[in-house]
């Protein structure tokens, strides 16, 4: 039952929630939300890149391939050459805005920005609604601040880089709320080193907790099996001693009840909880001598002549 009550102290003691852990997780959530804002920016920036690149070489790409089907129809025999050269020219440049296009990567970095703010959100979201929770309905503190720091360093490492020109306006329509902000943005992050409250008391159960423990801990140490051991008397009464394994029998009693017992201990078993001293019976006394026959029959003669006499 002890071991029960101590495994439920210490589960209660891991899952509680302590206030510079909410303050951590509260400041990673802020620079979460900062981050899914940035990110989000970023993919509506390249979004239009990527329609001012795509759509030219759409509609550029159409007209040559409709221009060369309808040269022969459509334009007389002198002018084919002129043509010719511009519908080539146009093909070079539709396939130069294809190539830059593909060059700087503007689809891929667009997906990964949306792909960032969507992770993003979600660490926000999950970090915010747990705070939100009652501390008793709360996960374990130890395994979500694991799960959030390992997501938060690996969105920090995978996600694309922010333009500066998306981090110029974050801070102008940022710049008076009170909010923690990414190092990309403030430049500098100030290092927080915990420091002991000492005008905090220490709270009266908790106290007496600790010391309960600690008490526990020394009884469980000094805790050893106890030693029986038996000895048999004249008068068949058992005496039971109980000491320690530490200690060892020095001294067994000589006398009891007037009469004299050597003690010999034997077959100590060392597997066993109690050792059993086996005392000797006591020796038989020995028998009267027999009367001699012959001095018995002279006796019976002495009297059978006493009694003629009389």
């Amino acid at each position: 039952m002890s071991k029960v009550i101590k495994n439920s102290k210490q589960r209660k003691d891991i899952n509680v929630w302590t206030n510079e852990c909410e303050s951590l997780l509260a400041e990673w959530s802020e620079k979460a939300s900062c981050y899914r804002w940035l990110h989000g920016r970023c993919e509506k920036s390249y979004k239009k890149w990527y329609y001012c690149f795509s759509i030219p070489v759409i509609i550029l790409s159409t007209l040559t391939g409709a221009a060369n089907v309808g040269m022969d129809s459509f334009v007389p025999q002198e002018s084919k050459s002129i043509a010719s050269a511009i519908v080539g020219g146009v093909n070079i440049f539709a396939g130069i805005v294809s190539t830059l296009q593909n060059f700087l990567k503007v689809a891929e970095l667009m997906e990964g920005h949306r792909i960032a703010g969507v992770s993003w959100g979600k660490l926000q979201r999950n970090i915010a609604i747990e705070l939100a929770l009652d501390p008793s309905r709360r996960v374990l503190q130890t395994d979500f601040l694991k799960l959030s720091r390992a997501e938060y360093d690996r969105l920090i490492e995978a996600g694309p880089l922010i333009d500066d020109g998306v981090i110029n306006q974050f801070n102008k329509k940022f710049k008076n709320y009170q909010v923690s902000k990414p190092s990309i943005c403030n430049g500098l992050d100030k290092c927080n080193v915990y420091k002991i409250d000492k005008t905090i008391k220490m709270d009266e159960d908790e106290f007496n907790d600790g010391i309960e423990d600690l008490l526990d801990k020394e009884d469980v140490e000094s805790e050893k099996l106890p030693l029986q051991i038996k000895i048999h008397s004249a008068d068949d009464e058992t005496v039971k001693l109980n000491e320690t394994i530490d200690k060892v029998v020095d001294e067994v009693v000589d006398e009891v009840v007037d009469e004299t017992v050597d003690i010999i201990p034997k077959g100590l078993d060392n597997n066993k909880n109690t050792q059993t001293i086996v005392v000797e019976p006591e020796p038989e006394p020995e028998p009267e001598p027999e009367p001699d026959p012959d001095s018995e029959a002279a006796l019976f003669l002495s009297q059978i002549n006493d009694n003629d006499e009389k």
